[in-house]
């Protein structure tokens, strides 16, 4: 039964995850294409380009788990 439950919870996890990656990225694409073509003339993006941006930003930015300054 225990073995189950784990299943059960790890899915559902996955699923949380993707959920929340695509809403993210959704969020990123509605706030650049209602901000960013106005101001700098920029060509509106995808979701998957907003996921892209997302991802980067992640590469760029991201700690990574290593604590610490500099």
């Amino acid at each position: 039964m225990k073995k189950r439950m784990m299943w059960f919870w790890g899915i559902r996890f996955l699923l949380f995850m993707a959920v929340a990656l695509v809403g993210f990225s959704v969020v990123v694409m509605l706030l650049w294409n209602a901000v960013l073509p106005a101001v700098l003339g920029v060509a509106e993006i995808t979701w998957l380009q907003a996921l892209g941006l997302l991802a980067l930003s992640r590469i760029f930015f991201g700690s990574w788990g290593r604590g610490g300054g500099a």
